[in-house]
């Protein structure tokens, strides 16, 4: 058994350590509003953030920088990515730099879809060389750096840290915004602190220092992240939350027994789909009872004008949609939009916002993702042991449902290398046999065993 130092340590050696930075660094720029701030605060901004070469460059360069080291790691070590989800998030990615061939704004499409490779490229270096827990510690971490500082945002009274309705937008210059990180946050350290609670009982003297780090987090973050949640009023995150814990609460009471069965992955996978799609339904068929509750329109928020619009438009061009942030462009959609109150450039809904862009072109590689990201999951929760055996499933089923109501398909996004990562990690963890020197199937050194030559 390792010691109490290696069980919280995440990596040693100096490579480690700026290797784990670049991970903490890269999921609080993905974020985007700690980039966005430091941006708006240096010098005068004279268009949207999407196009700021500034900000573009800096992902650039921070998505270079972990697709070499994904390289490094590929090299060195035997590893077998997942072909089915790796050739459909690559495939996704690809199509959508593409459709700057036929898209109503080549210029954005091809830039952005640059940004999607590479950030595909980010999600892949994530799953492969990080462990389930060193990755729940960063994004966690990471989450909480961005939240901790838009409540110093709020607090000083920051421009644009409320919005005209004086809910919460911290950084993130946007409440929607600043409920997605705060949600993962609270996520995370929630996994973690179970993960602590259950691991210590069985082995106290290798544990209670872990256990005594983790509980800090948790003390630290469930507040800070609930009154954040509260003061921005959003939704979607608080329905997000509710179908992940829903989604671990379900796997807890089919129990491990179940898990064996032959056909368990499938039906885990099933299930899990159907959770996070009828929590979807019935807010959106509930969306009137629902929103009186929380003091919000009908139409959530105009999304469902958007969508009826946006998708009367798509009619024109089924086949291949408007490339990549093309409809946004369009002078007619606009009008529309605009007339109907909405001016806004995203369809606040990550599968219709891939359907606009590619049209049923990309229909196959973004159910391949997801279809194959939930069944990867799904096996990784019935092969591996341990508390945390189960937790791609609770993030896959935020990512999804968060994905209903937001844009979060697509370059530079976080809950995107989040799926990416942690379907890779999954897949890694599924083929790895446990080894008799864990705790509950999990080393002290953090995670699921490594294969031995």
């Amino acid at each position: 058994m390792e010691s109490a130092q290696q069980v919280v340590t995440p990596t040693r050696g100096r490579r480690g350590r700026f290797e784990y930075g670049l991970l903490v660094v890269m999921l609080l720029v993905l974020g985007k509003g700690p980039l966005y701030r430091v941006r708006y605060e240096w010098w005068e901004l004279k268009t949207d953030f999407l196009y700021d070469w500034a900000v573009q460059l800096t992902f650039g360069a921070l998505h270079l920088v972990a697709i070499g080291l994904l390289v490094r790691e590929l090299r060195r070590r035997r590893i077998r990515l997942p072909a089915v989800f790796t050739a459909a998030a690559l495939g996704l990615a690809v199509v959508s730099l593409l459709s700057f061939a036929w898209s109503e704004a080549p210029s954005r499409s091809f830039a952005q879809g640059i940004q999607f490779v590479l950030t595909t490229g980010t999600g892949l270096w994530v799953g492969v060389r990080w462990r389930p827990r060193q990755l729940l510690w960063a994004i966690a971490g990471s989450q909480l750096i961005g939240v901790a500082w838009s409540w110093w945002a709020v607090d000083r009274g920051w421009i644009f840290s409320k919005d005209i309705t004086g809910a919460y937008a911290g950084i993130y210059f946007n409440r929607n915004s600043l409920g997605q990180p705060s949600a993962v946050a609270l996520l995370c350290a929630a996994l973690l602190l179970i993960d602590a609670v259950v691991t210590v009982r069985r082995d106290r003297a290798a544990w209670g220092r872990y256990l005594a780090v983790t509980g800090l987090l948790a003390a630290v973050t469930g507040p800070l992240t609930i009154r954040m949640i509260r003061g921005a009023g959003s939704l979607t995150p608080r329905v997000a939350l509710g179908a992940a814990a829903l989604a671990g609460l379900a796997y807890g009471l089919v129990g491990r027994a179940a898990a064996t069965r032959r056909r368990a992955p499938t039906m885990l996978a099933v299930g899990s789909s159907l959770v996070a799609f009828l929590v979807g339904a019935v807010v959106f068929a509930e969306r009137v009872a629902l929103t009186q509750r929380v003091d919000k329109s009908a139409t959530l928020e105009g999304r469902t004008i958007i969508w009826q619009i946006t998708l009367r438009y798509l009619g024109d061009r089924p086949i291949t949609g408007y490339g990549w942030l093309g409809i946004w462009g369009r002078p007619d959609v606009r009008a529309d939009l605009v007339y109907r109150g909405m001016d806004v450039y995203e369809a606040h809904n990550g599968f219709i916002e891939v359907l606009l862009a590619n049209g049923y072109l990309g229909v196959p590689f973004l159910a391949a993702v997801f279809v194959s990201a939930t069944y990867l999951a799904s096996l990784a929760a019935c092969r591996t042991s341990g508390v945390l055996r189960s937790w791609p499933l609770v993030l896959l089923t935020y990512v999804i449902v968060v994905n209903m109501t937001e844009s979060f398909i697509g370059p530079n996004l976080l809950p995107w290398v989040l799926l990416v990562g942690v379907t890779v990690r999954a897949h890694l963890d599924s083929a790895e046999p446990a080894t008799p020197a864990s705790v509950d199937g999990l080393t002290a050194s953090g995670d699921a065993p490594t294969r031995r030559a």
